[in-house]
């Protein structure tokens, strides 16, 4: 420190100032341990932080620095900007871009279209994109061609809610008990599947995960679709 002497002076009377720094640096560990554990808490920490900081280097730079200093401090602030952005940008890579992806790249064979005659007719889809049953084979494939879409079938909100159930509780039955899914979470994503009469990524996903065969959840291998007007033009895929 620029006076070492700093450090021998006492702090409320009887703490020396160097041990008052060993027992706030600890204890700052310590509280920092617990903020990151809960994300929400952290996220916080660091918006008000980065905030009075910003505000502070600015503060400093206008008041405080030279021509020269000022330059120098925007260029970093620059730096830090886009040096923040990339990586933002690049921790997407295996993360939310695989998900864009995912749902933005048509991988469907379409082997018809649904056409204006079949508005009011129910069409049969197979959930499993991998069985072996020649009767389900012969379905068309419910796959990314009707995510979005909207099923005239009352009945596929109250299936996928099904799903959810049997997949969370099979799940549960691996996981520690402080990762299980709480009845009342399952309940309560069990309410916002029945409530829509569009079909969605996750929605599909919990079906396919209900039809496989270490759930097999009776009724989740075929999903009834009732066609609607906005319904035509929709893909039916082989694969």
């Amino acid at each position: 420190p620029p006076d070492p002497e700093a450090l021998k002076k006492k702090l409320f009377g009887f703490l020396p100032a160097e041990y008052a720094v060993y027992l706030g640096t600890g204890a700052a560990v310590i509280a920092f341990t617990f903020i990151v554990q809960d994300g929400s808490a952290a996220g916080w920490v660091l918006n008000i932080t980065g905030v009075i900081f910003f505000i502070y280097v600015i503060y400093d730079m206008v008041t405080k620095c030279t021509r020269v200093e000022r330059h120098r401090l925007m260029v970093v602030l620059t730096i830090f900007f886009f040096n923040m952005f990339f990586w933002a940008c690049f921790e997407q890579a295996g993360t939310s871009l695989n998900n864009w992806t995912d749902r933005n790249i048509d991988r469907v064979s379409e082997s018809a279209q649904v056409e204006a005659g079949q508005v009011g007719e129910s069409i049969r889809f197979r959930v499993s994109p991998g069985t072996t049953d020649a009767a389900l084979t012969a379905l068309p494939l419910l796959s990314q061609e009707q995510l979005g879409k909207v099923n005239g079938d009352a009945g596929m909100g109250e299936l996928i809610a099904r799903a959810v159930g049997a997949v969370e509780r099979h799940r549960n039955e691996t996981r520690d008990p402080a990762s299980q899914a709480s009845e009342e979470d399952i309940a309560g994503l069990q309410a916002r599947v029945r409530e829509s009469d569009v079909l969605t990524m996750t929605g599909l996903t919990y079906l396919r995960a209900a039809a496989a065969a270490d759930v097999a959840l009776d009724g989740a291998d075929v999903v009834e679709w009732r066609v609607v007007e906005e319904n035509v033009g929709m893909g039916l895929g082989d694969s």
